[in-house]
């Protein structure tokens, strides 16, 4: 879509929806991304100030679910509480096992490819 006044080319933001021209949705190593520049700084703003703010007596900054959680959650100098560590690792073990359900699947597609090959 383009602007009738400028002819500049118009894209919408996946954050808000609202309009910007597309030389806002090019990030810092020249990727292009799908939310807007002034999104992207909005968001970055929020994160680092619910981080640099001092939290409630008794409880600590999670990193993995940017929330406060009791300090008891935590474990020695752990910046994640425990119940996101525990997600964090049932997400990777999630991960590791479809890949390798994946790897499984591939190894038995060149297998029947290669039979499939050797018949003809």
């Amino acid at each position: 879509m383009t602007d009738s006044q400028s002819n500049v080319v118009m894209k919408a933001c996946s954050h808000r929806g609202h309009l910007k021209p597309e030389n806002d949705f090019i990030g810092v190593k020249g990727q292009i991304l799908k939310t807007c520049k002034d999104c992207r700084d909005a968001v970055n703003k929020s994160k680092s100030e619910k981080k640099n703010k001092k939290p409630p007596d008794g409880m600590k900054y999670c990193t993995y679910g940017y929330h406060y959680a009791e300090i008891e959650l935590f474990e020695k100098d752990n910046k994640t509480c425990n119940p996101c560590l525990k997600k964090m690792n049932e997400d990777r073990d999630l991960k590791i096992s479809l890949a390798k359900k994946n790897n499984q699947k591939k190894k038995v597609r060149d297998i029947v490819e290669i039979v499939v090959k050797l018949k003809n």
